[in-house]
């Protein structure tokens, strides 16, 4: 393939990412801290401000921070950088892992435009559950 050809590929990839980043981000808008992140954020704060939470019946019998990093990542990030933008940081980081991760996945699986394509869906499908959706 000539160079030129390469060039054109990678600018035409760069355009439809930046493409389904702008379309994610008017797809998915962020809704805070709701349902289940309200738990994780509690469990990052205890371990911020343990003498607080000493005798709080939810935190007491959490066995799963004994089997994830991610009340550690998500203290960090809510030392650095507040619990309002340390959790929303920190949702997108994760977000942009999936696609990351989705992307070399369907790269080894399929052609290139059929891989821009299914990530393109992957991007426009809603990834609701439960009742409702």
């Amino acid at each position: 393939m000539p160079p030129e050809a390469d060039a054109l590929d990678r600018t035409r990839a760069m355009i439809f990412a930046l493409f389904l980043a702008t379309l994610w981000m008017i797809l998915t808008p962020y809704p805070g801290i709701t349902h289940d992140g309200q738990g994780y954020a509690l469990q990052a704060v205890s371990l911020l401000t343990p003498d607080v939470f000493t005798d709080d019946i939810f935190l007491r019998f959490q066995s799963q921070n004994d089997f994830t990093v991610f009340p550690i990542l998500q203290a960090v990030a809510i030392r650095t950088l507040g619990l309002d933008w340390g959790t929303a940081v920190l949702t997108l980081v994760f977000q942009a892992a999936w696609f990351v991760s989705a992307w070399l996945v369907l790269r080894r699986l399929l052609t290139p435009d059929l891989a821009m394509l299914s990530l393109g869906l992957l991007v426009v499908v809603p990834g609701y559950y439960g009742a409702m959706r």
